[in-house]
């Protein structure tokens, strides 16, 4: 759970996870809509990677990332039910 906080701190990570849960991307394509360095882009990829946040995949030449839909609901989830507690 400290690897997808880690990644969710981030506006600029936020913002790609919001790209990618509209559809699958390469990274010049993500980087067409937040037009940020490729050494940025690929190091905040890195980190919504390892934070299980985002999903990779080989198609030809290129890496479509997609958003991992049930890591977030888990995400939402878990912080739903411990703001609501208190």
């Amino acid at each position: 759970m400290q690897d997808i906080f880690k990644a969710m701190a981030d506006p600029t990570r936020r913002e790609i996870i919001s790209i990618l849960i509209q559809q699958d991307l390469t990274v010049k394509e993500v980087n067409q809509r937040i037009n940020i360095p490729d050494s940025t882009l690929s190091h905040h990829l890195e980190i919504l990677y390892r934070g299980g946040l985002v999903s990779k995949r080989r198609a030809g030449t290129f890496i479509l990332y997609s958003a991992s839909l049930s890591v977030l609901e888990e995400f939402i989830a878990f912080i739903s039910l411990k703001f609501t507690k208190n």
